[in-house]
């Protein structure tokens, strides 16, 4: 019987989990610990590992799976960013995600956030404990259909948030995307740059990808192209935001407020019981003490469906990988071949002056074979997208070809991932086709 060893395990996922092993007649381990050096030795004997890791893993833990003959990491996240795809590489382990899991959970919190700061919730609820009770112009809202919005990305997630927005509010929405989605392009106007798209939204809500290339996107300078008195929403990832910067703008009053559910320095903090305990950060204290800052710990996806999405799409990423191993790899390499063929895309920012970021008016031809996804002005389009697209995955906000390589892709032996995407660095792809050669795989 095929075992897997499945860890970083929560309460909620066990139900979940138990339901999958049985359907599926495979034999599940399960721990509660993140994978370390000190227990990576529980894995040997198992033939497949899922995580939902936060802590980076150090290069004796790839060598450790690689002796112990796992094939694949199944990440439980659409974040991937503790993961060493060179030393992946290096160890012939296969790294997947689980890159849409609940977009509307994620996209319905964005809003529900976006009114809060709105309608000044935090204030009027510390007045509430105070007994005071009076309507007074401090807490004096507007009208959520008279304001205008700015969606950053518009992928799933960001594409359902401007959605909702739009039809549900009578919002005027304005997006900013390097390929936009034909089917938000219904209800939003697409902007040429991410500055004009800020500079014109009582709201702003964020939903891209977090690469290297794109740390603290979110900067003194973008925050200062604003509209004044604008709410800003972070329900994707903490490092696209300069927070010091964020509060700098906030206290001259520029910005309204913000809704962060992710934070710059999350790593080992969220989501983790520290009660009783001193954290020692004194600019997550203040984000927590302020009134004009609503601070969740990264829980816009965490619904009973994304639950069961990440355990299931994961657990089954890995069944299908230990599985059909060689022909998983088959389909990288069809796949990376036709990425190496692609030209890399410099940092968006860069791009915002080209003739050839059209984003206005109708949608380029490219964009009329894709499917929406959750990320999908980044990737994980169908496999015709693929081999239209110059760039990648990541490639509007600054990433070489890289991750989310293929989706889905289905073949006389089914689907072989389903919802879930491998993850790849540029070097891995020149690897595996160099190592495997141009006989077969061709594209």
């Amino acid at each position: 019987m095929t075992k897997i060893k499945i860890m970083t395990v929560r309460e909620e996922d066990i139900p979940f989990i138990e339901d999958w092993a049985r359907n599926n007649d495979v034999e599940v381990d399960l721990d509660t610990a993140q994978l370390t050096e000190e227990n990576v030795d529980t894995v040997k004997g198992f033939d497949g590992l899922s995580l939902s890791q936060m802590l980076p893993l150090s290069e004796n833990i790839y060598a450790k799976l690689h002796e112990f003959g796992i094939k694949q990491i199944a990440q439980r996240s659409a974040g991937y960013d503790g993961f060493d795809l060179e030393l992946a590489t290096k160890y012939d382990l296969i790294v997947s995600n689980v890159p849409s899991y609940s977009p509307t959970s994620i996209a319905e919190f964005a809003v529900t956030q976006a009114i809060n700061l709105i309608r000044n919730a935090n204030q009027i609820q510390n007045n509430v404990r105070q007994y005071d009770f009076r309507w007074q112009p401090s807490i004096l809202s507007r009208s959520i259909r008279d304001l205008t919005v700015a969606v950053i990305g518009t992928g799933r997630i960001g594409g359902r948030a401007a959605e909702i927005f739009a039809k549900g509010y009578g919002s005027k929405v304005v997006a900013y995307d390097p390929f936009p989605n034909e089917h938000v392009a219904e209800y939003v106007t697409y902007t040429e740059t991410l500055e004009e798209a800020v500079g014109q939204a009582d709201i702003v809500t964020i939903h891209v990808p977090a690469t290297k290339y794109n740390h603290h996107l979110f900067n003194d300078d973008l925050f200062k192209q604003f509209k004044q008195g604008a709410v800003f929403i972070n329900a994707a990832r903490g490092s696209l935001v300069d927070t010091k910067a964020l509060l700098s703008n906030i206290d001259s009053q520029h910005i309204k407020g913000a809704a962060l559910d992710t934070y710059e320095y999350e790593r080992g903090v969220f989501p983790i019981n520290h009660q009783g305990q001193e954290l020692n950060d004194a600019l997550l204290d203040e984000l927590i003490e302020r009134e004009d800052i609503i601070l969740t710990p990264h829980i816009a996806f965490y619904t009973d469906a994304a639950v069961k999405n990440l355990i299931v799409d994961a657990l089954d990423a890995t069944l299908d990988v230990f599985r059909n191993y060689s022909f998983t790899r088959k389909l990288i390499i069809i796949q990376l071949k036709r990425l190496l063929n692609k030209t890399k895309m410099p940092y968006f920012k860069k791009r915002l002056s080209s003739k050839q970021n059209k984003l206005k008016g109708a949608p380029t031809k490219r964009l009329s074979k894709r499917k929406p996804t959750d990320n999908a002005s980044w990737g994980g389009a169908s496999t015709k997208t693929i081999s239209k697209r110059k760039p990648t995955d990541n490639a509007s906000w600054g990433e070489a070809p890289t991750v989310r390589n293929a989706r889905r892709i289905s073949t006389s032996t089914g689907s072989w991932v389903a919802k879930t995407v491998l993850l790849a660095s540029e070097s891995t792809i020149r690897s595996i086709v160099n190592k495997e050669g141009s006989g077969t795989t061709n594209s």
